[in-house]
């Protein structure tokens, strides 16, 4: 839990970019003229991984409050580290160096972990002169950075305010009421599953990867009343399924199964009207088909009622078929029913409660002792 500190937020136009290649030196003008908003830290941050943390953070914050999708592959949010070296203890900064190429947050991590011993090994061999005031680029493929230019200080960066933006002076009201429209943020989002919902900080950090899945989870969490079972739905058979053929969505606000409907097969699970296995059948036709919860449940065959007496004949052949179960279950050994709960539901057609045919598989087995 760093406290990064923000040196300022200024709007900018993009510029030019320039490509050297074997055959020579191409420019590309076509995001020229684009307006940015470029953010830059105090140099708060004191190793690679708070790097890393710092960016997955602000870059949650861009995408929960609706900013960017801030997808560094598509250029929406780009990054360029500066870095310096002291030894522990020494006060004031070092010469730093800039990296620029850095196209995700898994190069700048790489970038930060060849830079920080090529410096300390050159101020080692070399003193305090070893680093110079340079912009470097990073290769992925080589994983090391190269100098692209040197500049011997600010000047060179040619920096200036534009004397057609007046400063402009917000009110403590403006801010206020531009708080006020923020959506509650990621971190927040956690302390509360975890909090008041009693989810496990494994479970909330899944369900705060984007806006659109926690949206979905506390939907689907407060029509139910049930946000764990909410939350295995959501982390363990709809996330599974965007990641797959399954479903043509990049997103669980892009499912035909709402919220609402996974709230129907979680009170059905709950009311004993859907078994776990037949209830995950459910939800994956769904996905499948974009039918409604009803009328895939009849579809299925899942809204079939089995009668006591053919499930207990089901069991009862199991039970021959397994004579070795009686006699481990009355030795204690609850889980030798195992091997009768597989015949039973394939008798059923898959529609039996496995929960049920082990209620009845004991009762048989108490009978006959």
């Amino acid at each position: 839990g760093a406290f990064i500190r923000l040196n300022r937020i200024h709007m900018e136009e993009d510029a030019g970019k320039t490509m050297h290649t074997d055959a020579g030196s191409l420019v590309d003008l076509n995001r020229t003229g684009v307006p940015l908003i470029e953010s830059v830290t105090e140099a708060d941050l004191s190793s690679p991984e708070d790097a890393y943390e710092y960016l997955t953070r602000f870059r949650e914050v861009l995408q929960f409050s609706g900013v960017s999708t801030a997808d560094m592959e598509k250029g929406e949010l780009r990054c360029d580290v500066n870095i310096s070296v002291r030894p522990e203890g020494e006060e004031g900064l070092r010469t730093k160096v800039e990296m620029k190429n850095l196209n995700s947050f898994r190069h700048v991590l790489a970038s930060l972990e060849f830079e920080i011993p090529r410096q300390i090994t050159a101020y080692e061999s070399e003193g305090l002169d070893a680093i110079v005031q340079e912009t470097r680029l990073y290769d992925p493929d080589k994983e090391e950075t190269r100098t692209m230019r040197v500049k011997e200080g600010e000047s060179d960066y040619r920096y200036f305010p534009c004397p057609d933006l007046p400063k402009l002076r917000l009110t403590d009201e403006l801010i206020e009421a531009q708080r006020a429209l923020l959506p509650e943020l990621p971190m927040a989002r956690r302390a509360r599953y975890q909090g008041e919902l009693g989810l496990s900080e494994y479970d909330a950090g899944v369900l705060t990867g984007s806006r659109a899945t926690a949206d979905y989870f506390e939907e689907a969490a407060e029509r139910s009343g049930d946000p764990k079972a909410a939350a295995n739905w959501v982390s363990n058979e709809l996330l599974r399924a965007l990641g797959t053929d399954e479903v043509e969505a990049d997103s669980l606000a892009q499912l035909t199964l709402q919220p609402e409907d996974l709230a129907l097969i979680i009170e059905k699970t709950a009311a004993g009207d859907l078994h776990s296995k037949g209830a995950r059948e459910l939800v994956r036709e769904c996905l499948r088909t974009g039918a409604g919860v009803e009328e895939t449940v009849s579809a299925l065959g899942l809204d079939e009622k089995i009668d006591d007496s053919a499930l207990e004949g089901w069991c009862r052949d199991a039970l021959e078929a397994n004579p070795r179960v009686i006699e481990e279950v009355r030795a204690g050994k609850d889980k030798a029913l195992g091997a009768c709960i597989g015949p039973v539901m394939k008798a059923s057609g898959g529609k039996a409660d496995p929960k049920r045919i082990t209620e009845v598989l004991k009762g048989l087995i108490e009978k006959e002792s």
